[in-house]
C-alpha cells in the first residue's frame, strides 16, 4: 500500500499508474475523435459493467472481443500512464473510460461530436463497494475502518475527490445532444431496455439476437468467469484478490450490510446538504421529489440554451371550448340534467378516511361484477366484457368488442398504454407535441385547439373506434385495455406501444380521487375500503397486478416501450429524448425544450385541453377534486397508515414475485 496520494489541480491520485505530467497531456493536449465513445464513471460505479456492455454493443452482441481482449485494452483510462497510450494507438472508433472529474477532461472534448455514456450509483453503495476495493488495490491507501474512510469519502479525501462534485459537474451536461446519463439501478432494473436505450444513442441498429447476446454476455455472472474482464489477469503488485474479489457482489442496497442506523443517517444529512441545489432525482431517493413535472429538469421554463427560445415555449392564450369536443366523448354532455350528481363530499380538501384496510380483506358485500350496479351511489349501469368492468357512460360492450375483434391496426399506429390514473393525460400530451415537433398551435394534432380526447382518443370507447377509422396516418391511440382485450390485429403488426407504469399506491389514491369527483365510478368514502376494491380488482378496468403483468410480458419486443411514472418525474427531457427514439422522431434541442415546458404538469394543468375543465361538473365536478390533482410521487404516503401500507406490501410481493424487474418504487 502506498501512504499518500497526489493532487493535481485539488483532487486525490494515486501514485504509479497516474502521473501529474499525464493528467496535464489528457486536459490540454489529447485530441478527442468525433466517433469517440466515453465510459464516464465516479469510481465503483458500474465502470467494467458498462466497458462491458459497450464493447459487445459495438461489437454487434458477438463476444469475441470481450473473450479474447482485456478490458482495459478495450477501453482504456485514458488519464492513466498505460492507458494514455493505448487510447493515442487504438483505431477509431475509439472507445475510453475515464473517471476523471468534469473539469480536468480533455478540452478537445468539448468542442468535439464525441458521445458521453455517465453512469451514476447510489453514493453508500459506491462507499462500501470502494471500502473494499481499496483493501485489494494497492495504489490505494488502506482504506482503515468503515467509520473513518466513510468521512473522507463524504470530504472527497480519497482518489478522484467528492462523489457530490463530481456528479454535479457532469450532471451539467445531461442536456447535451452527446451526453447520455443512466444509473446502475436501471441496469439491474432493465438490462435489456437500457441496452436498446444506448445502442439508440449510439445509432446503432441491433436486432433482438445481438441485444440478447449483450444482455447474456454482460450479466455479472459472465463477466466475473471471463478472464478478460474480472482483473484476474492484474498483476499482484496491483491487485490482492485474495483480500477482495474486483467484482464482488453486482448489486445495489448492500450499504445496509454495512452501514449502521447512526452512520446511514449522518451520511443522509450530508447527501441532502450537497444535493439540495441539483434539480434530478435518483432511484435511491426515497424522499418527496425535487424535480415536479411542472418543472423544466434543466431548471428552465423556456428554453435557456442558444436558439432554444421559441415563441411557442410560452403558453398562448387558449381558444374558447367547442362543444363538439364535448360530445364526441362524453355524450352525457348533450343533457347534463340525465345524470344524477354525486353526493356531495365533506370539504374539497377533506381528507380521506384512514379507518379501512383492516388486513386487506375482501369485499364481501360489493355488487358482483357485470352486474348492473350502482355507480357514484346512484342507479348508473356499468358494463362488463372480458371480465373487467367499465363505465357505461363512454364503453358499450360492443365498443370494446370491436376494439378488440374487429379493429384494424395500421403500422404506423402510436399505442399510449396504461392502467387508469398512471399518466395518461401526461402521455397523451407528450405524444401530441412529439408530433407537432413540439408546437402546440400548429398541425393536425394542436394540443391547445384540441381536447387531448380527441388528440389520442381511447379506442375502446364509444365513439372513438369510428372516429379512428377516418384518421389520418399515423394514429395516436389510447387504451387502458389488458392485453387480453386488446385489438386483436396489433399483435401482428409493427405499430409501437408505449406502456407506463406508476406506483401502485399512488395509482389507488388517484383513482379514489377520480371516483370520488366523477358521477360515473363507484366510490367508497371509507379509504380502507376504497383500497379492498382496489387490491380485489373491483375497480376501473380491473386488477392492477393483472394489468401489469400482462403487458410486462411484451418488454422485450422490439416495438414496445416500457417507462414508469418516475422516468418522467425524474428526468422529463431524457424520457423525451428516449420516445423520439423509439418513435424515429429526430426533434432538434428547440423542439425538445418545448416539448418539456408545454408538457409541465403547470402548463397542462391551465391547458382547458388538457384538464377537462370542459367536461360538465355533472360528469366531473371538480370543486370535489381537481383532474390534475398533483402530479406527483409518493402521495401515498399522506393517505396509508402504517397497517394500510404493510398489508399493501405484502400483497405486492406475493403479486410480483414472479415479474423479473425492479421499479423505482421497489424496496429492497
Amino acid at each position: 500500500m502506498f501512504k499518500e496520494y497526489f493532487q493535481y489541480k485539488g483532487i486525490n491520485f494515486p501514485h504509479f499508474i497516474y502521473s501529474e505530467q499525464v493528467l496535464q497531456m489528457v486536459e490540454n493536449t489529447f485530441q478527442v475523435r468525433d466517433d469517440d465513445v466515453f465510459n464516464v464513471t465516479y469510481q465503483k460505479s458500474g465502470t467494467v459493467w458498462m466497458l462491458e456492455i459497450l464493447s459487445l454493443i459495438l461489437s454487434n452482441g458477438d463476444p469475441t472481443w470481450c473473450r479474447t481482449v482485456p478490458n482495459w485494452d478495450r477501453a482504456p483510462w485514458y488519464e492513466t500512464v498505460m492507458g494514455y497510450r493505448v487510447a493515442l494507438t487504438n483505431k477509431s472508433p475509439r472507445l475510453i473510460c475515464s473517471h476523471l472529474p468534469v473539469q480536468l477532461f480533455a478540452k478537445s472534448f468539448f468542442k468535439s461530436k464525441a458521445k458521453i455514456i455517465y453512469t451514476v450509483r447510489n453514493p453508500k453503495d459506491v462507499l462500501v463497494s470502494l471500502y473494499h476495493f481499496a483493501s485489494m488495490f494497492r495504489p490505494y491507501k488502506d482504506p482503515g475502518t468503515l467509520n473513518r474512510f466513510l468521512e473522507e469519502f463524504l470530504k472527497g479525501d480519497v482518489p478522484f475527490g467528492s462523489w457530490f462534485d463530481h456528479v454535479k459537474g457532469w450532471m451539467n451536461l445531461k442536456d447535451e445532444e452527446n451526453f447520455f446519463f443512466i444509473t446502475y439501478e436501471e441496469l439491474q432494473e432493465d438490462l435489456r431496455g437500457s441496452i436498446i436505450r444506448i445502442s439508440q444513442f449510439l445509432g446503432k441498429d441491433l436486432d433482438d439476437a445481438a441485444i440478447d447476446a449483450v444482455v447474456a454476455n454482460a450479466s455479472f455472472e459472465a463477466m466475473k468467469s471471463n478472464k478478460m474482464s474480472n482483473f484476474s489477469r492484474a498483476p499482484r503488485f496491483l491487485m490482492d484478490h485474495k483480500k477482495s474479489a474486483f467484482l464482488r457482489k453486482g448489486i445495489s442496497g448492500d450499504w445496509k450490510n454495512h452501514l449502521t442506523a447512526e452512520q446511514s443517517e449522518h451520511f443522509d444529512q450530508i447527501y441532502r446538504e450537497r444535493v439540495q441545489d441539483l434539480d434530478i432525482t435518483f432511484p435511491w431517493d426515497r424522499k418527496c421529489n425535487r424535480l415536479s413535472p411542472g418543472s423544466s429538469p434543466s431548471g428552465r421554463e423556456s428554453g435557456g440554451r442558444e436558439g432554444g427560445d421559441l415563441d411557442f415555449a410560452t403558453p398562448a392564450p387558449f381558444p374558447q371550448p367547442q362543444k363538439q369536443h364535448l360530445l364526441l366523448y362524453f355524450p352525457a354532455a348533450r343533457s347534463p340534467d340525465s345524470l344524477p350528481r354525486q353526493p356531495a363530499a365533506k370539504s374539497q380538501d377533506s381528507s380521506p378516511g384512514r379507518g379501512g384496510c383492516r388486513g386487506l380483506r375482501s369485499s364481501a358485500g360489493n355488487p358482483t361484477l357485470g352486474e348492473e350496479r350502482p355507480m357514484a351511489g346512484q342507479a348508473k349501469k356499468a358494463i362488463e366484457y372480458g371480465g373487467i368492468t367499465l363505465p357505461a357512460l363512454v364503453h358499450t360492450e360492443a365498443s370494446v368488442r370491436y376494439a378488440h375483434q374487429r379493429f384494424q391496426v395500421r403500422d404506423s399506429d402510436v399505442f399510449n398504454l396504461t392502467y387508469p390514473k398512471s399518466g395518461t393525460t401526461w402521455m397523451q400530451e407528450i405524444l401530441s407535441l412529439i408530433y407537432s415537433d413540439g408546437n402546440p398551435t400548429q398541425r393536425w394534432i394542436p394540443s391547445r385547439t384540441a381536447p387531448s380526447w380527441e388528440r389520442v382518443p381511447w379506442i375502446e370507447q364509444k365513439t372513438a373506434a369510428g372516429y379512428l377509422e377516418n384518421r389520418p396516418s399515423p394514429r395516436l391511440i389510447s387504451s387502458h385495455l389488458p392485453p387480453a382485450l386488446f385489438p386483436e390485429s396489433f399483435f401482428a403488426s409493427q405499430a409501437k406501444a408505449i406502456y407506463t407504469v406508476r406506483d401502485p399506491r399512488d395509482v389507488c389514491v388517484s383513482l379514489y380521487y377520480y371516483a370520488k369527483m366523477s358521477s360515473f365510478l363507484e366510490y367508497k368514502e371509507d379509504f380502507g375500503e376504497f383500497i379492498d376494491m382496489f387490491t380485489a380488482g373491483k375497480v376501473l378496468f380491473g386488477s392492477w397486478f393483472d394489468h401489469v403483468r400482462g403487458w410486462l410480458t411484451y418488454r422485450n419486443r422490439a416495438n414496445f416501450l416500457l417507462l414508469t411514472y418516475d422516468d418522467l418525474l425524474q428526468n422529463l427531457r431524457g424520457t423525451v429524448f428516449r420516445i423520439c427514439h423509439f418513435l424515429g422522431k429526430d426533434l432538434d434541442v428547440p423542439a425538445v425544450d418545448s416539448v418539456v415546458v408545454n408538457a409541465s404538469f403547470e402548463a397542462m394543468k391551465d391547458n382547458k385541453m388538457v384538464n377537462y375543465s370542459l367536461i360538465p361538473e355533472t360528469v366531473m365536478n371538480q370543486k370535489i377534486s381537481p383532474f390534475l390533482r398533483k402530479g406527483i410521487s409518493g402521495d401515498w404516503k399522506n393517505h396509508f397508515t402504517p397497517e394500510q401500507s404493510a398489508a399493501f406490501q405484502r400483497l405486492y410481493q406475493q403479486k410480483m414475485k414472479e415479474v423479473n424487474i425492479r421499479f423505482p418504487w421497489d424496496v429492497l
